[in-house]
């Protein structure tokens, strides 16, 4: 009762980050902004033991190599800049699924943990 399937394709990030900073009379000071956003080649693993007809369990892993700019702005210093990059990024899961046969198809409920990593991304 377990198989294993592997995929590959493409994959698109954009990752932004804004830091607004307020002195303790809630005046704007100043803001920090990064972003990242690359596009590259993904490739992964699932696999799935069935526990019984209906539940079973699965553990899923990809990779993905991301290639593209990241860029950054500080209000405070008054300086910005951006740099090409190449971005490495993990995931897995892990979890329980149960799954109801329909008349035309199978509706699945999933409880698991996702953990996922993109390796230095942002610059600053």
């Amino acid at each position: 009762n377990s198989n294993m399937r592997f995929h590959g394709g493409a994959q698109y990030a954009i990752i932004r980050i804004s830091n607004d900073t307020f002195n303790s009379s809630n005046a704007f000071l100043f803001n920090n902004n990064s972003k990242f956003s690359g596009f590259g080649p993904r490739a992964g693993v699932d696999m799935h033991f069935g526990l019984n007809r209906e539940t079973g369990i699965y553990a899923k892993s990809a990779a993905a190599v991301l290639v593209g700019t990241s860029k950054f702005f500080s209000g405070f210093l008054l300086s910005y800049g951006s740099k090409h990059a190449i971005v490495p990024e993990l995931e897995s899961r892990v979890g329980v699924d149960y799954s109801l046969e329909m008349a035309r198809g199978q509706v699945t409920l999933d409880a698991g943990y996702m953990w996922f990593n993109y390796f230095n991304t942002l610059h600053n």
